[in-house]
């Protein structure tokens, strides 16, 4: 993969198929123990949405505005 994006896609389509497994459990406690497994992989994804934007922004020679992130 050459591609940043394609990269990323494939990071979370992956995160998805080891995640699916787990159905009901994903409400289980995770480490640290405030969150459960689906905080942790909501994280993840939030990330992913963050880290995507960022990249397609400074591919195309713009600023990834701030308020971005809180709105993910």
């Amino acid at each position: 993969m050459t591609d940043p994006l394609d990269a990323l896609r494939a990071s979370s389509r992956r995160l998805g198929l080891l995640v699916a497994p787990l159905g009901p459990g994903v409400t289980k406690r995770a480490y640290p123990s405030r969150w459960t497994i689906a905080d942790v992989v909501s994280h993840l994804g939030s990330a992913s949405v963050i880290g995507e934007r960022r990249i397609d922004d400074a591919l195309a020679g713009r600023t990834t505005p701030d308020e971005f992130n809180r709105a993910v």
